[in-house]
Order: C-alpha cells, then sequence, then structure tokens
C-alpha cells in the first residue's frame, strides 16, 4: 500500500495497531509525511465540523409511515380497471377475414393468368438494351434474360 493511503487510513482510524504503530514510526521520521498527515486532519476536522444537523419536525416512525400511507395509496390508484370480455363472436370474426382477404387476392391474382391470348401471341419478346424478356401466357411464365456483356 502506498504510503499516502496508509496516512489516510490512519487519519480516518482504519488501521490495525501494528499497522497504526508503522504509519506513527514513519510520521516521526518523514517531515513531508508528517505535514500530509496535519493536513488531512485538519481537512477532516473542517469536514465534519461542518455538517448540516438535520431534524426533522416528526418522528422518525410518523415520517415513514407517512412515505409508506403515500405509497399505498399510489398503488391503489395504478390498479387497472377490470377488462370485460370479448364477445364470441369476436375470437372469430378476425381469422376470417384475414382468411377472406386473403382468397380475395389469390382469385384476383389467378384471374390474371386466365386470361385468353391468341395462338400466334403465345410467346411475346421484348428486347431490351442488355437483355431479353420472354412471357409465355399459356404457362404463366416470364423469363428475364439480362446481358452484364462481362465475358
Amino acid at each position: 500500500m502506498e504510503p499516502e493511503i496508509k496516512i489516510q487510513a490512519y487519519v480516518d482510524g482504519e488501521l490495525s495497531v501494528r499497522e497504526r504503530s508503522k504509519v506513527e514510526a514513519l510520521l516521526e521520521k518523514d517531515p513531508e509525511a508528517r505535514a500530509l498527515c496535519d493536513a488531512l486532519m485538519a481537512m477532516q476536522e473542517v469536514v465534519t465540523g461542518n455538517e448540516p444537523v438535520m431534524n426533522l419536525p416528526e418522528s422518525r416512525e410518523f415520517f415513514w409511515s407517512k412515505i409508506e400511507r403515500e405509497l399505498t395509496a399510489g398503488e391503489r390508484i395504478t390498479e387497472a380497471p377490470k377488462q370485460t370480455a370479448a364477445p364470441w363472436w369476436m375470437k372469430f370474426l378476425v381469422p376470417f377475414g384475414a382468411a377472406f382477404c386473403l382468397l380475395a387476392v389469390l382469385s384476383v391474382s389467378t384471374q390474371k393468368g386466365n386470361t385468353t391470348v391468341s395462338p400466334e401471341l403465345a410467346v411475346t419478346e421484348v428486347e431490351t438494351s442488355g437483355g431479353f424478356t420472354v412471357y409465355a401466357p399459356e404457362e404463366n411464365m416470364t423469363i428475364v434474360w439480362v446481358d452484364t456483356g462481362v465475358n
């Protein structure tokens, strides 16, 4: 342990009898250590002499009972109101509504693929820059070929 920390522990009264005698021997030999010890003792007197004294207007038990009453009153206020149960048919409304929406989307998407196309338009090829797109309506399939130009 560093001598400064031991001197601080000596001033605070935290040392054993054996360590206390070692620090006292150091203080007798070393004037710098003695000066540090005197400064720490003076600071301790200033701090402890100027601590504010707090007096409560009521007893400790009464003070804490007021705090406890306030806490329990706050708990009673914050209790959640009881919720009423939803009607039995509401439990089925959401799943059936979601299933109906899904079926509507699927039916619209499948009707799109059932359009009749003349035989000469069975395969349509559209050339674009860097590739081409082929659409086969009878297979309901689109193929996009992109040519990056990298060999």
